[in-house]
């Protein structure tokens, strides 16, 4: 299948957005663990732009202003390892070229292998991605992605 030519390849979906890194510290069960993250997210209203885990590491991007972030990281340190990074931006690559590739992830950290990329957001049956990286890495992913994807 040809890329239709106004399709674009990849597109920043979301800007200034923090990349949040969490690790269990042991303090509450693996499994009550993505439980009392999601519910503090949402209990802040916090603005879940990624998420992707496992029993006791969650990775997200998210959208909240200072004192909200400064509230969840509080309560967060009570049962978790917290590392932020701010201005990241979230980068997604459209169904129509992942449905075209084959192992969509591999090849996007073939491509990025020189940019920090924070996380990579597969969509069911890999058919979309969305990737976060740092802001001033956008417009160099963004030009490997479009030339090389």
């Amino acid at each position: 299948m040809e890329k239709e030519k106004n399709q674009p390849i990849a597109k920043i979906t979301h800007t200034n957005a923090d990349y949040i890194r969490l690790q269990s510290s042991g303090a509450v069960y693996s499994f009550q663990f993505q439980e009392r993250v999601i519910n503090l997210f949402s209990r802040y209203d916090v603005s879940v732009l990624l998420l992707t885990s496992s029993s006791t590491n969650i990775s997200l991007a998210v959208k909240w202003d200072n004192e909200t972030a400064r509230q969840v990281c509080l309560q967060l340190r009570q049962f978790a390892e917290v590392s932020i990074e701010k201005e990241v931006v979230c980068i997604q690559i459209p169904e129509a070229i992942c449905s075209q590739k084959e192992v969509v992830g591999k090849k996007i950290i073939q491509l990025l292998h020189h940019i920090p990329t924070l996380m990579i957001s597969l969509g069911s049956e890999n058919c979309h991605a969305t990737i976060a990286i740092r802001q001033s890495d956008s417009e160099k992913a963004l030009q490997i992605l479009r030339n090389d994807l």
